[in-house]
């Protein structure tokens, strides 16, 4: 079995097989790719939560996530310390400035769960926020498969294929929101080293840039689950 690939797989990063300093994503963009100090392993990238992270694509590239709300991003990720009880980013586009736009995926170690945020700036200072959250706790030292979605009108969170019945999001289509500031960071904040930095691992992660339905956030896991066994 296959993860999905299809036109709408904008970003495939398989983080196992990409080993060196610099390398291409292996969808059909060949999006490039800079690695700061994140160890490279047969199941991927291992980030030390102090200075490492990775810099994926250009600064546009990934804009229509937050314009239209429609879009997929699943990742393998094994976290190995929740003691901090602070953010441990997935990825992120934005800044921390109130009028960035742009995108964050993380673990919140205060909560104990799963965070999606999509910024939009008005200008002034000013910016809307879609949040997306799970009450889904993955603090455990383990592989996690984690999928966030939107459809234009709704946001759902899965763990491990399963949908937190617990998120009921309702988003909306912000279409022409404007540009980030940062192409797309994978493991800490764009302002790296500046906090958020993640402790453990990301074995592979993708984008896509429609809404996965259950069926698809289900197979995509089963289809990649024996790596992390």
């Amino acid at each position: 079995m296959e993860y999905i690939k299809d036109a709408s797989l904008v970003f495939d990063l398989p983080l196992y097989e990409l080993d060196g300093s610099s390398f291409m994503s292996r969808d059909a963009y060949g999006r490039d790719c800079t690695d700061i100090g994140a160890l490279w392993t047969p199941r991927g990238r291992t980030f030390d939560g102090t200075d490492d992270y990775l810099i994926v694509g250009a600064v546009s590239d990934f804009n229509f996530i937050h314009d239209d709300m429609v879009f997929s991003v699943g990742i393998w990720v094994k976290l190995t310390d929740y003691t901090a009880g602070g953010l441990q980013v997935f990825c992120d586009s934005c800044s921390g400035s109130s009028s960035s736009t742009g995108i964050i995926f993380y673990y919140s170690g205060t909560l104990d769960n799963i965070i999606f945020y999509a910024y939009t700036s008005l200008g002034l200072g000013l910016r809307t926020v879609e949040i997306i959250s799970s009450s889904n706790i993955i603090a455990d030292n383990d592989w996690h498969y984690v999928l966030v979605t939107g459809d234009g009108t709704n946001g759902a969170l899965y763990v491990d294929g399963v949908v937190d019945t617990g998120v009921t999001e309702t988003i909306t289509n912000r279409a022409d929101a404007g540009n980030t500031s940062f192409p797309l960071m994978i493991g800490a904040y764009n302002e790296a080293p500046a906090g958020g930095e993640l402790t453990g691992s990301i074995g592979e992660f993708r984008i896509y840039s429609r809404c996965l339905n259950p069926l698809g956030g289900q197979h995509n896991y089963l289809a990649t689950k024996e790596r992390y066994k």
